[in-house]
């Protein structure tokens, strides 16, 4: 793997010519998919959520699309400040072949739960694939590059192998305990996700923005552990609607 802070002109050129395709954050307040139908729009977004259990959160979906190598997307992705709004991907692979990837990593092991992994994300999305190395193609096969907040990744394209149904990856511990340092973000957003997904009566008790500052509150303050801290802030919800 070689990785070096580049811009995103640069690493396109470094592609030679692959096809390129970006993942979308439909959470962004970037407003990453507005953005691609206003600046180009010559592709469907496809929702990643599409055909799995999740396939109404619109408000949350990531979606993929192709790009063009000259879209007038390229130079919002390559300017705007937003860290959170998605990446650009660069493989030789079926457009259909790297969307069953994608979905596939909808949902990854952790501590023996299945938890929503926000692999778009560039708050910690260039940690992870610093971390993996080489091993960041067992998630994405065939990849051959990744751009994502300013940071530009390059592999040799790996062995292709079919899509899995999610969650079939383990989240390394020791990855997950660094990214939870870096940001307690996506610890926020796997709990707001399954609180909608396992309570969703008492997730719209709240006004969204109101619970989200709730939970990140209570995940300030409450040094538990993942298999602990999701009952404890169910329970801690509970108790404040009831009163």
């Amino acid at each position: 793997m070689r990785s070096e802070a580049t811009s995103l002109s640069e690493w396109i050129t470094a592609c030679e010519q692959r096809p390129l395709y970006a993942v979308l954050a439909g959470a962004s307040d970037a407003a990453p998919l507005q953005h691609y139908y206003r600046l180009d729009g010559r592709h469907t977004p496809r929702g990643l959520y599409l055909g799995t259990p999740y396939e109404d959160w619109h408000p949350v979906m990531p979606y993929l699309v192709e790009l063009e190598q000259g879209s007038p997307f390229i130079e919002w992705a390559a300017t705007t400040e937003a860290r959170d709004w998605g990446c650009i991907l660069s493989t030789a692979q079926p457009m259909a072949t790297l969307y069953g990837h994608l979905q596939g990593l909808t949902q990854v092991w952790h501590q023996g739960e299945a938890v929503f992994f926000r692999h778009w994300d560039g708050a910690y999305l260039v940690s992870i694939a610093e971390q993996l190395g080489d091993g960041f193609t067992a998630l994405l096969p065939e990849l051959n590059g990744l751009w994502v907040a300013g940071h530009g990744f390059h592999w040799t394209e790996s062995e292709a192998k079919a899509p899995r149904t999610f969650p079939w990856w383990s989240l390394p511990e020791a990855l997950a305990t660094s990214l939870a340092k870096q940001d307690p973000g996506p610890l926020i957003n796997n709990l707001m996700q399954q609180l909608a997904d396992q309570n969703g009566q008492l997730y719209w008790s709240f006004p969204e923005a109101n619970l989200r500052l709730k939970v990140a509150r209570f995940v300030a303050r409450n040094p538990l552990s993942d298999s602990e801290l999701f009952p404890a802030l169910e329970a801690a919800l509970l108790q404040e609607v009831q009163a």
